[in-house]
Order: structure tokens, then sequence, then C-alpha cells
């Protein structure tokens, strides 16, 4: 990365009002730290939205340019969870999510820290070069686990590829080798989601879902 154009990494931070808390202060910290101690620090640029909206996310997209957006909150299989303008939740559309990247070609990855996101990564994967998702509920430990090491690679200098893998080490070590896993979609590929009776099985996991306040089923 070093005397290369500085890379700009949007984190977006969801929790609405009326779903399960979830450690996103613990994980925007993680990834700060990542950076902060990096080689390359100062070739990555943090740019934070909490509480986000799909008015905020449109907006942050016409004020920057952005190679990585990290969007990190709860998902479901109906799509993305964000805020709407009065605290509460407001579940994205998949293909409109996508027709809003695709005007935006500078965007190498989109990380998704989300429960079932593969259901709107395959949808990205027709525009985005790297795709992260999740088949599966995701733990919060997990989603701070593997951003941590993702950063951690991203500071260091080394391709998104590498710190997805970096990220997947970090669980495997720091949280569980048996953990589910995100996955790595490329642009063009095409992927299946887990069935619905592994993901009944994931539901005796500890994961932030609460099903009464939910009605689409909602996690991380």
């Amino acid at each position: 990365m070093e005397g290369k154009a500085k890379t700009n990494v949007l984190l977006v931070f969801a929790n609405p009002i009326n779903t399960g808390r979830l450690r996103l202060d613990t994980e925007a910290r993680e990834i700060q730290q990542s950076i902060e101690r990096s080689k390359y620090r100062g070739s990555i640029n943090l740019v934070t939205r909490q509480a986000t909206t799909i008015k905020d996310f449109r907006r942050v997209l016409l004020e920057e340019t952005f190679q990585v957006i990290h969007i990190s909150g709860h998902g479901s299989r109906n799509g993305l969870l964000l805020a709407n303008d009065r605290g509460g939740q407001y579940v994205v559309d998949p293909p409109t999510f996508v027709e809003l990247f695709q005007r935006y070609p500078s965007i190498a990855c989109v990380l998704l820290n989300a429960c079932y996101s593969t259901v709107q990564g395959r949808l990205l994967a027709s525009a985005i070069p790297f795709t992260i998702a999740m088949d599966t509920p995701i733990t919060d430990d997990v989603a701070i686990a593997f951003s941590s090491g993702f950063y951690d690679a991203l500071g260091a200098g080394h391709p998104l590829e590498f710190a997805f893998e970096e990220g997947i080490f970090s669980i495997k070590s720091e949280v569980s080798p048996y953990a589910r896993l995100p996955r790595l979609i490329r642009k063009g590929e095409t992927v299946s989601t887990t069935s619905d009776e592994d993901e009944s099985r994931e539901s005796s996991d500890r994961i932030h879902f609460k099903a009464r306040e939910v009605s689409c089923g909602i996690c991380h």
C-alpha cells in the first residue's frame, strides 16, 4: 500500500432500538485499534456511520470514494437491517441495495458482518469483486474476531483475499475452530446458502436474536 492512493473504508453500523443489542461499539474499537497500530495506518482512512439509515448510506457514498464497505448489524433472509428515521428497523430490499452498489465501481470489497447475509452477498457478486458474507447466525465474538484479523492484515499491507483468511484464522484461534465461518464470494461466483435444516440447528447457539421482537428472524 505504500506509495499508493489511500484506501477508504466505510464502516456502517446499525442496531435499531427494537432489535437485540449487539456489541458494535467493541467491534468499531477493534477495527480502529487494528488500523492505528498497523504499519500502513497512513494509507487507510476509516469513515464511520452509526445508527445508519438508508438515506445516510446513500449520502455518504456520494461524498467520498470508497474501496471497502463494511456493514455490521442485524440480518435476515429478507435482507439487511438499517435504522429508520425514528430509530426503528428498516429491511433493505436486496436487489435495490445491489443497484446502489453498482453505481460505484471503486468498491472492491463489501464485508457483511450480519446473519444470513449470503442472501445479499450472492446478489452483490454480480457487481463487486469480493463480497464477504455469512450463511447462518453469527455471534458477536465471531464478528469481532473476524474484523480484528481482517483489518490487522489490511493495515499490514496484505491484499483482500489474505485479509479474509486472516479473519478466518482469528475466529478459529480466538473463538473456536468449530465456529460457523464467513465465506468469500468472488465476482461472478454462484453460491448456495445453508439449508433450512442446518439453520434450524444453529438456533440453539448463542446468538443475538429475539424472535418475539422481530418477525423476520433478526440476529447479527
